[in-house]
């Protein structure tokens, strides 16, 4: 151990011959490889710039006092070349010498040097805001973050090839693969992939600001820390295979919201290969609250993803994050259902259902009643094997018949609001409610398939937030707002109750608004307000809870792997292995949470909604795109 004195923000240099150089205070210090003092250079001022050696054994170091230094190997000086500015900026040395290292404000440039000390060129930025330190490419083009949010690439002769938006760009010095792409990282939170035209190959979101520098490893993981404490080691999928085959299927891939009509949230599609890296973003029109994303997509078999908004449309985008049509309709829409026949049907608060052809054209619409509170339409539809489309719309749960003509029609004559419904082996649809009758409580209904009352389970508190999922034997498993989750046996007797913690506030609020999802072990697994996701046995026993940073009102989906996707109200999806250990965590990087439910592609790719109003998909390579 060396002991410098302050505090050092440079990171050290190593020379040929094994001496380790480092700045520290006003100081660059020239250690022995046994760690014994060589020389120390004083320096005019307190440094936080690392050191660069030159070819010929000479190091550069920046200084607060504006200046360049140039140091010999014996420790004095050779030349200092003044910005007028501070230099934090690490300098970095090109094949022929030249010497090239960015200055702050109010002299902010990128200089270049000769070796002597004299300036070949200096660049500035528009807005005259301070850079990073550069990196030199293989082809000479010089790379360098800005204050002013840039990246930016210059020719040797300093002239500025383009400009890439990422956000500021403070301490953290890009980094080049093997292949070219430029890696960068910024305070927007977010570590970029750059094809050497200038264009986005990826983005990946941590969880705050970075200011960390970057390292790739001989695969071509690149390594990086971000502001929430955590070491990122992100995978970079090489070119050929970030474009994931379509698979082609006659039935969607995932036709409602929880997959299926038992609502089990369990797809038959395999994520292992996931590294769960940004794929793309796909923002809806709208501000405010219209900028609400349906609690779910749904995915067609040639893997197109649909979902509703709050911007009145219903949207169709290819898999490759591009708009293929909108369906526009009088009201924010809910999440759609998908049927065999290729038809795509949704609901609107404009009191209508729609059905729409797989070109985005009208097939028809039956009115439901007039419009209401746009969270209404947050209750899912559901198909049922006949193609009978059953949606909980304004207080009455509705059966419409593929034609777009009303079936029948259920609702008890108390005031009530029902969840989305379930739809058992032998027909029976159960569907969760408000009941208001001597005060808020809960009622799971069940029904025949031709609408009449099978039995009504009671609960002390509301079942309507909480969709039902229905087990193999027939099980009913639905979630309360007092923190209970609910096991139902097929004839309506109760068959267990599991306790949930309460809300992490310390609030009376609260309960479970996440809809159980069932594994292939009969495994249940459920969010719940007070920040966990619980994995309880088929008895009612705790098997294990993950902690999650806020609320979770998202229902898990399940891959087949046994990887469990959730959402969170800290702006995280999680990744969570069967056995409850973390696999991953993407974060959108803004101060919106997650309530939608995952739905999982026929690649692998999971696509999820956020409340900032944009689409994600997450699996390997990057772009972003909007509606057109």
């Amino acid at each position: 151990m060396f002991a410098i004195g302050p505090a050092s923000r440079s990171a050290p240099a190593i020379a040929a011959d094994g001496t380790i150089y480092i700045g520290a205070g006003e100081n660059l210090y020239a250690l022995n490889s046994d760690g014994t003092l060589k020389w120390k250079f004083v320096i005019g001022y307190a440094t936080r710039s690392a050191p660069a050696l030159g070819a010929d054994g000479t190091i550069y170091i920046g200084s607060g006092d504006g200046k360049l230094y140039a140091v010999k190997p014996d420790g004095t000086k050779k030349w200092a070349f003044a910005t007028g500015s501070f230099v934090d900026s690490a300098p970095a040395v090109g094949p022929d010498g030249t010497i090239y290292f960015g200055s702050g404000y109010p002299n902010a440039h990128l200089f270049a040097l000769s070796p002597d000390g004299t300036r070949k060129w200096a660049f500035a930025n528009a807005a005259g805001a301070s850079f990073s330190a550069p990196v030199i490419g293989r082809d000479g083009t010089i790379y360098v973050g800005s204050y002013d949010g840039n990246l930016y690439p210059i020719n040797p002769d300093g002239t500025k090839q383009w400009a890439l938006a990422t956000g500021v760009i403070e301490n953290s010095a890009p980094a080049i693969g093997a292949d070219a792409t430029i890696y960068t990282a910024s305070d927007d939170y977010n570590l970029y992939a750059i094809r050497p035209n200038g264009t986005k190959r990826w983005t990946f979101a941590t969880g705050s600001d970075i200011h960390s520098a970057l390292a790739i490893g001989a695969d071509g993981t690149v390594y990086v820390g971000s502001g929430d404490n955590n070491l990122y080691a992100v995978g970079v999928v090489p070119p050929p295979l970030a474009k994931a085959t379509a698979v082609v299927s006659k039935s969607p891939v995932w036709p409602m919201f929880h997959h299926d009509r038992a609502h089990t949230g369990r797809s038959e599609f395999s994520t292992s290969a996931n590294p769960g890296i940004l794929k793309w973003t796909f923002a809806i029109g709208g501000s405010g609250k219209f900028m609400y994303i349906s609690p779910s997509p749904a995915i067609g078999g040639d893997g197109v993803i649909y979902i509703g908004s709050g911007d009145n449309n219903l949207y169709a985008v290819n898999p490759d994050g591009s708009q293929k049509w909108k369906f526009a309709t009088g009201g924010p829409v809910g999440s759609p259902a998908l049927g065999v026949d290729g038809l795509i049907y949704a609901d609107s608060d404009d009191g209508k259902l729609y059905a729409v052809n797989p070109d985005g054209t009208r097939k028809w619409a039956c009115a439901t009643g007039g419009p209401d509170s746009f969270l209404d339409i947050s209750p899912s539809l559901v198909i049922g094997s006949d193609g009978t489309i059953f949606a909980s719309l304004r207080r009455y749960l509705y059966a419409i018949t593929p034609e777009g003509s009303v079936k029948w029609t259920f609702t008890p004559s108390e005031f009530i609001d029902f969840s989305s419904p379930a739809i058992g082996t032998d027909g029976t649809i159960s569907v969760g409610a408000r009941y208001y009758e001597r005060g808020t409580s809960g009622r799971l209904y069940a029904l025949h398939p031709d609408g009449t009352l099978k039995w009504i389970f009671a609960a002390s508190h509301s079942l309507e937030a909480s969709s039902p999922a229905i087990g193999a034997d027939g099980t009913i498993y639905v979630g309360s707002t007092d923190f209970k989750l609910y096991a139902v046996n097929s004839d309506g007797t109760q068959k267990w109750m599991f306790t949930a913690g309460h809300s992490a506030s310390g609030q009376g609020d609260g309960g479970i608004f996440s809809s159980p999802a069932i594994g292939a072990d009969s495994t249940i697994y459920v969010g719940s307000w007070d920040g966990n996701l619980y994995a309880v046995k088929s008895d009612g026993t705790e098997k294990w809870k993950f902690a999650t940073g806020n609320s979770v009102f998202s229902s898990p989906a399940i891959s087949a792997d046994g990887t469990i996707y959730v959402g969170s109200g800290d702006r995280h999806i999680y990744a969570i292995n069967p056995d409850g250990a973390l696999k991953w965590k993407f974060t959108t990087g803004v101060i919106q949470g997650i309530d939608s439910s995952p739905a999982i592609g026929p690649d692998g790719t999971i696509y999820f909604g956020s409340d900032d109003g944009n689409l994600y998909a997450v699996g390997a390579a990057a772009g972003s795109r909007g509606p057109q």
